[in-house]
């Protein structure tokens, strides 16, 4: 079927005809989020949301701009690109630093890490990806 059609249908609220406009693109979305983010949980969640968002935005696709195909692909991208940014100020110290199983260096280092996280979320984006 045409997407034109789709996207009108889905449009007036036809979950049918999003899931058989989308269907084609899954796999490949799967893939892309897998090859940015190294880590399949986090390309699962990383497609969902971009799911979520090409529903919500669809009002606002222009077939002028761009094809379906890739206006999804670079929502995927770009909601694998966030997830990225996520895990990458998420890191936990004792990730970095061993502990001997004292709770009291585990306390320390919860602390520390909650300090830094605090500190790094107060920075604009630019400044914390880096």
């Amino acid at each position: 079927m045409d997407e034109t059609i789709l996207i009108k249908r889905a449009l007036k609220g036809d979950d049918d005809a999003f899931n058989t406009l989308l269907t084609p693109y899954i796999k490949r979305a799967h893939q892309t989020a897998y090859l940015l983010l190294n880590e399949y949980t986090l390309a699962e969640d990383a497609v969902q949301e971009a799911l979520i968002q090409t529903y919500s935005s669809l009002k606002r696709y222009d077939s002028n701009k761009a094809s379906f195909k890739t206006w999804f692909n670079r929502i995927v991208v770009n909601c694998s690109l966030k997830q990225k940014r996520k895990k990458r100020s998420h890191i936990q110290l004792k990730d970095i630093y061993p502990s001997d199983e004292n709770a009291e260096i585990d306390y320390v280092l919860k602390e520390e890490e909650h300090s830094i996280f605090t500190a790094v979320s107060s920075l604009k984006e630019k400044y914390q990806t880096i």
